[in-house]
């Protein structure tokens, strides 16, 4: 998985809650083929997750956990023990971006952190937080 192609895509497959619940799964996309190559358990529920600039992904599953992309492992440690809606990974500027709801009737807080995990920055932004999209000029 080391030389992974740059189509190849890490997509978190999202499990029902139910009394017959099964752990989650991350499937890995080949985007040129449109294929699912292999899977990553999980456990939980994972909900969103966000791809970094070497080969790791950030997976949102009750807190953010790291996988390796070249062992195809989530990592048994949470990396940031925090509950939050929707994560992304900006670039640019190296940093992890994570939105935290406080519900539908007041606003969300967004937390930077940098690649060790440790909060950088913070603001408040609107009602329900769900995903993040970078501009760069």
């Amino acid at each position: 998985m080391g030389n992974m192609s740059s189509a190849a895509v890490l997509r978190s497959l999202l499990t029902e809650t139910s009394e017959n619940a099964r752990p989650g799964e991350s499937a890995l996309i080949d985007g040129n083929i449109a294929t699912v190559i292999d899977f990553i358990e999980t456990e939980g529920h994972p909900s969103d997750l966000a791809l970094n600039n070497s080969a790791k992904v950030y997976l949102l599953n009750g807190g953010i956990f790291e996988v390796d992309m070249n062992t195809l492992t989530v990592a048994q440690d949470t990396f940031i023990n925090r509950f939050f809606d929707a994560i992304n990974y900006f670039f640019d500027q190296d940093r992890l971006y994570a939105a935290e709801s406080q519900g539908y009737t007041q606003n969300g807080k967004t937390v930077i952190y940098d690649v060790q995990g440790a909060a950088v920055d913070s603001f408040n932004v609107g009602i329900a937080p769900n995903g993040f999209h970078f501009v760069v000029n």
